[in-house]
């Protein structure tokens, strides 16, 4: 049995990536996980209502999502077919022929089990979160390949304790917003591996079909805490920030936190309106709260890792100040 966010996962294959429990009794609820060497659908072709393409041109879904008989089919196309039961809090897998256990340990882990949870109507982030040598918590929110990964790995390197690579649970509790990280861990691409961790030099590759590295980091210091964040930097899109010399922080206000934030999360079935609309209520107290939501532009080089480290430094004790002098 292992710990992702504050659930319980009961798998019948070893899940490395996850720190290890022997009871569940503190976690809000459990996950049944089987891999499985039967197939979940019949011969029929499913109707699919949603993709999630590679490219820009939706000429090759990646991912593609139908409903049967009141459960949900994900389909990662060419490597595995997940069945999602909501209310069994199940998940079944039925791996491609040449699809290996690792490339299943991650898509359970990093897309599965988060867009499980979403549907539930829980908000969790496509965000990394690291605790700073001062105990201050901040989070980096954006898309994947987008380096919030690198600047999270980055300050791990530097002093700060790693906390989630790619997800990040809210909670709203009496008004109180707090987050629960995923599980520690770092996945990054080869170049970036190079430059934050040069003494791994034997890393493993995430999946089959990628070149991204992962560091495993099994943090028990962190597995049941709810965090309270002192900042959240939402990135921009590379692409936008191509020719960029400078690192650009801008603070942002009221509704401006919700609907950049609610485009990063994870959810399984956009038409599903009660979903949604928990996830919408969530996210509303981004607006209400003190959390502290900064844009980031920045050149994406190397070379200015450590000056890029000292900008979002500057701003989170800029932020602090402000907070313990109100």
């Amino acid at each position: 049995m292992y710990r992702i966010f504050n659930i319980a996962v009961d798998s019948n294959i070893p899940l490395p990536e996850l720190p290890k429990i022997t009871h569940s009794s503190d976690l809000i609820s459990n996950i049944t996980f089987r891999l499985t060497d039967l197939p979940l659908t019949s011969t029929k072709q499913p109707h699919w209502f949603h993709h999630w393409y590679m490219d820009d041109d939706k000429t090759e879904a990646a991912i593609s999502v139908a409903r049967i008989n009141g459960q949900y089919l994900l389909r990662f196309v060419g490597h595995a077919d997940f069945m999602l039961d909501l209310n069994a809090a199940m998940i079944q897998c039925y791996p491609s022929v040449d699809t290996p256990v690792e490339t299943i340990r991650h898509l359970l882990v990093d897309q599965v089990i988060p867009r499980f949870l979403g549907q539930q109507g829980n908000l969790i982030l496509h965000a990394s979160a690291v605790e700073l040598v001062d105990g201050s918590y901040i989070a980096f929110l954006g898309k994947s390949g987008w380096g919030k990964s690198t600047i999270a790995s980055s300050f791990q390197q530097h002093g700060a304790q790693l906390l989630t690579d790619d997800g990040l649970l809210l909670n709203v509790n009496g008004g109180q917003l707090t987050v629960t990280p995923a599980y520690a861990g770092s996945r990054l691409w080869q170049d970036s591996a190079d430059v934050v961790f040069p003494e791994y030099r034997a890393l493993p590759q995430v999946t089959h079909y990628s070149s991204k590295k992962r560091l495993i980091i099994l943090n028990e210091k962190m597995s049941l805490q709810k965090i309270d964040l002192q900042a959240i930097f939402l990135l921009n899109d590379p692409m936008e920030d191509t020719g960029l010399s400078s690192i650009k922080i801008e603070a942002l206000k009221g509704i401006e936190k919700i609907m950049p934030t609610i485009r990063h999360t994870f959810l399984l079935d956009v038409k599903d309106i009660a979903a949604v609309t928990k996830q919408f209520d969530i996210a509303s107290h981004l607006s209400q709260t003190k959390l502290a939501i900064y844009s980031l532009s920045y050149p994406r080089q190397y070379n200015q890792l450590a000056e890029l480290r000292a900008a979002i430094l500057n701003v989170v004790n800029q932020s602090n100040s402000e907070i313990g002098s109100a």
